[in-house]
């Protein structure tokens, strides 16, 4: 993020993402409101790494089931989804109890104008990232991520913590510089200790 640049919240966009992620996950039978989240979570803060902005700007908070975006904006945009009729949820059973599926209309498609070539990019990076985990293998999977470690419940993530993405094995140089540039920024103390 360039120093000209803010994060402003787009309402629109995060309603179009929800409906593109419940467009192309209409076939996957682990697609629910919890891989929903992580989706969106992935999508904007790999946006943020690559191109120093998140996709919908949302903000994203530590929950126990791993980041999800803040209810305070989430919530309102889902509601105005499934009250105009272009979202719908949908309770299956699943292996683990209750699955919601949040299912888009079938006349209705998300607006992907929108959206840059690079945010369609990433949004399909975050689907291929994603695409063999139900809700609860991409739960555990968030809970991997650096930002979500350095929170606590309902603290709001950084987008900056994108950069200390867990991909790459980490040292325990590498452990002590994220535990010290997390007291630097507020984020609290690491909640999980990583194996070495």
């Amino acid at each position: 993020m360039t120093n000209k640049d803010v994060i402003v919240f787009d309402k629109e966009k995060l309603a179009e993402l929800i409906m593109f992620f419940a467009r192309e996950s209409e076939k996957d039978r682990l697609f629910g409101s919890t891989k929903l989240n992580k989706l969106l979570f992935l999508a904007d803060f790999l946006a943020y790494g690559y191109l120093g902005m998140p996709i919908t700007g949302a903000k994203y908070v530590h929950q126990k089931r791993g980041p999800t975006p803040s209810p305070d904006e989430f919530l309102p945009t889902r509601e105005y989804l499934l009250n105009n009729g272009r979202l719908r949820i949908i309770e299956e059973d699943a292996y683990f109890g209750i699955r919601k599926r949040p299912v888009a209309s079938k006349t209705d498609t998300p607006d992907m104008t929108k959206f840059s070539q690079k945010e369609i990019e990433i949004a399909y990076e975050a689907l291929e990232t994603l695409k063999h985990m139900g809700n609860v293998d991409s739960e555990l999977w968030s809970h991997k991520f650096i930002g979500w470690l350095y929170t606590d419940e309902g603290q709001e993530i950084p987008y900056s913590t994108a950069y200390l993405w867990q991909g790459v094995p980490l040292s325990v140089e590498d452990h002590e510089w994220a535990r010290n540039t997390a007291r630097q920024l507020g984020l609290g103390e690491l909640i999980y200790e990583p194996v070495n």
